[in-house]
């Protein structure tokens, strides 16, 4: 099998999996690390094994109810040789799939940086859309960095 048919393969397998464990249709996703303070991070409700406040995963576009467009992050179980190790000795419950959904969160924006003379110095600038929430009483901020599409395209499907 060709390299490219065997990773499609792949993807739609990963898809099929996150559609049954969310319960809802994905229309679109979007391969994005979230960045933020390990407390900011906490309080939308991802709670990354490293302890630090980043998090790999997919920003995910479902169709909602009544033709509206529902928004999760989908943060994969993860776990590393030795949290492997330690938590079959330990009997621990094994990592799970983590989810939030973005639209639960109150007062959500979505900002991509402001152009300046000196933007072409970070590269990243055109890939990192800036995220502002109420979580609870507090507000929160982090931001998404995107590994395929620029943070403008992807910002207006956010904002839908």
């Amino acid at each position: 099998m060709r390299t490219k048919e065997k990773t499609e393969l792949q993807k739609e397998k990963i898809i099929q999996r996150i559609e049954k464990n969310l319960g809802k249709k994905i229309e679109s996703c979007e391969l994005a690390e979230l960045r933020g303070t390990i407390e900011s991070v906490n309080k939308i409700g991802i709670y990354p094994k490293s302890g630090l406040g980043t998090a790999w995963g997919l920003i995910l576009f479902c169709q909602g109810e009544n033709g509206s467009q529902d928004i999760y992050f989908y943060y994969p179980a993860t776990e590393g040789m030795f949290d492997f190790f330690f938590r079959q000795n330990s009997g621990d419950a094994p990592a799970e799939d983590q989810f939030i959904s973005l639209n639960d969160l109150e007062n959500l924006t979505f900002e991509t940086p402001k152009k300046s003379f000196f933007s072409f110095l970070n590269p990243d600038e055109k890939r990192t859309i800036f995220v502002t929430a109420n979580a609870g009483n507090e507000s929160v901020k982090f931001c998404f960095m995107l590994m395929e599409n620029r943070a403008e395209e992807v910002a207006e499907k956010l904002r839908k």
